[in-house]
């Protein structure tokens, strides 16, 4: 039974173009993003990379559909605003995408997007983001999701911003 059940894990990750010509993104773990961007910021603003990794741990396949980041809103909004990665240039694997097993699959999008689809929910609609998390749609109908951040651990904003700047960025009460 064990070897027919899907094993996947769903995670975000933080990313960067490389310098092979056609430009691959190198995978990298949220943390380490972040660091760099302390370190360099005049290196790695802009052009962070914030993306979704499906892995694969079993024998069987799955089809991924979608994938992209649920942002948990204000308190009396019970479920998450969903941004969904578009079709682009930074990875090779379209939607669909199957995700054979023992093998993972990543999409990406920029920093710089990602935050400015959480700004416009709170300019445009008064939504304030307090979490996020990965998801991915297979088409089996499933939606396996990552673990929640906080909104202060996705290196979406500039290096060195924390919860106190972001509350001040979204004018809530101290």
């Amino acid at each position: 039974m064990q070897a027919t059940r899907l094993q996947l894990q769903v995670r975000l990750v933080g990313g960067r173009v490389g310098l092979p010509s056609p430009p691959q993104v190198v995978c990298l773990p949220l943390e380490a993003l972040e660091e760099m961007g302390l370190r360099g910021a005049h290196l790695f603003r802009p052009g962070r990379l914030i993306g979704v990794e499906v892995e694969n741990g079993g024998a069987v396949g799955a089809e991924v559909e979608a994938a992209g980041i649920d942002i948990d809103l204000s308190p009396g909004h019970p479920d998450p605003w969903q941004y969904a990665f578009p079709a682009n240039m930074l990875t090779p694997w379209q939607f669909p995408c199957r995700v054979d097993g023992r093998s993972a699959r990543r999409w990406f999008d920029d920093a710089d997007s990602i935050r400015g689809f959480a700004d416009h929910l709170f300019t445009g609609r008064g939504f304030v983001p307090r979490r996020f998390r990965a998801w991915a749609w297979l088409g089996n109908g499933d939606r396996p999701c990552g673990d929640w951040l906080d909104r202060a651990d996705l290196p979406i904003w500039e290096p060195g911003v924390g919860e106190l700047q972001l509350s001040a960025r979204y004018g809530e009460a101290s």
